[in-house]
């Protein structure tokens, strides 16, 4: 958006402030009430159903009023705003209400978009294809009243009186319909998740934004020198921000030892990652390396599900086994497997589980068209119709 001539800031939180500014945007701090660093460390944000309420707590609500009267000061110096957010960031759906700016909802994951038609992962649990409207309906009904309505609606009750503006009606729920703007753009394709009926219907699909800047960044000499001494790796990943990934990670350098594959270990909490001993000539341990480099010369990858590590990977054209631990991950999942590229395993998966969910992927010729595919139309997806998209918006 920079190089087509508009003036972009980006909202969020400090840590992220040297990333954005190195890329010629505007940081604008989301506030010292942020708790980011917390936010991760807590092992509860990554539980299913607990990781809502840690989020909210620590991130979005803090946000609301930050957002909210930066967006009013940019208004009053008379400036022409086009606001692009996730639904969660409630200050930006607060400000379109009462400030009447124009704002464009960005589903970064098909989960963002409440749906009552199966199949569909609502939290961990998978509801197959024809599950009735009326059993998800109730399972909404029960997660707004007992789980989310409960979590925020004192709270943005209490901005709103702060902020001197109207809270949301009590007779609709926070996080279904009253959070999504009219003009909604969804940061992945349709091939990836289709459209359901009940989708809001001024959303527009896009195109993953792929990240590209790590191109700039070669891999280590290292990983050059392990990558070049034997048969294409796995790699395995839990994610960025994890650092409570220990067990899996010694589940599956266990389960790995029983193979004959070589893994690539990442992780930039390396206290996580299992000790490395006798197996240094089968696997390399690294705190980062730059997916777009990476994952072409490798034979799979078991993640955490993220929507960024599930795009690279389709773009690679490798199979995918994930296992998912929160938010849009099991969705995520759900979208890979009905895309015959890949698999979720279980949270609590044992060895033989990883195993047999090797023997199926890796190597395993019968899923080359699928791959071959989805790497086609992954590999499609453009930046610019997606600005173009926003423009027009």
């Amino acid at each position: 958006m920079l190089a087509r001539g508009h003036k972009v800031s980006m909202f969020s939180n400090i840590e992220h402030k040297r990333a954005i500014e190195s890329c010629g945007i505007t940081f604008v701090e989301a506030g010292p009430e942020v708790n980011y660093a917390g936010c991760i460390g807590n092992p509860n944000f990554w539980h299913p159903i607990k990781g809502m309420g840690v989020y909210w707590r620590s991130m979005l609500a803090p946000s609301i009023i930050p957002l909210y009267q930066y967006i009013q000061a940019q208004q009053r110096l008379g400036k022409s705003l086009h606001v692009v957010a996730g639904p969660f960031m409630l200050g930006a759906r607060l400000a379109q209400l009462h400030l009447g700016i124009q704002l464009t909802s960005a589903y970064t994951a098909p989960s963002m978009l409440r749906t009552l038609v199966a199949p569909v992962c609502i939290a961990h649990t998978y509801w197959p294809r024809h599950t009735p409207r009326f059993a998800l309906r109730a399972v909404w009904k029960v997660l707004d009243h007992y789980k989310l309505e409960p979590m925020a609606r004192a709270k943005l009750t209490a901005i709103c009186a702060q902020l001197q503006i109207a809270a949301p009606p009590s007779n609709t729920s926070i996080f279904d319909t009253w959070m999504h703007s009219p003009s909604g753009l969804a940061l992945f394709p349709q091939w990836f998740a289709p459209r359901k009926a009940d989708y809001p219907q001024g959303m527009q699909y896009a195109d993953f934004p792929r990240y590209q800047l790590d191109a700039l960044t070669d891999l280590s000499p290292a990983l050059k020198n392990f990558l070049a001494q034997g048969d294409p790796p796995i790699v395995v990943t839990f994610g960025t921000g994890m650092a409570h990934a220990s067990v899996q990670f010694s589940v599956l350098q266990t389960a790995l030892r029983q193979t004959k594959l070589r893994a690539v270990f990442l992780s930039q909490q390396p206290a996580q990652l299992p000790a490395q001993s006798e197996d240094n000539h089968r696997f390399i341990y690294c705190d980062y390396a730059p997916f777009s480099k990476l994952l072409s010369q490798c034979a799979g990858i078991v993640h955490h599900g993220g929507i960024g590590t599930s795009a690279q990977a389709l773009a690679a054209g490798i199979p995918q086994i994930i296992q998912a631990h929160g938010h849009d991950q099991f969705e995520n999942a759900r979208c890979i497997a009905a895309l015959g590229v890949g698999q979720r395993l279980a949270r609590n998966a044992q060895i033989n589980d990883v195993l047999s969910a090797l023997r199926r992927w890796i190597n395993n010729p019968k899923h080359k068209p699928a791959l071959a595919k989805a790497q086609m139309l992954a590999k499609s997806s453009s930046i610019d119709a997606l600005c173009e998209k926003l423009e027009a918006a």
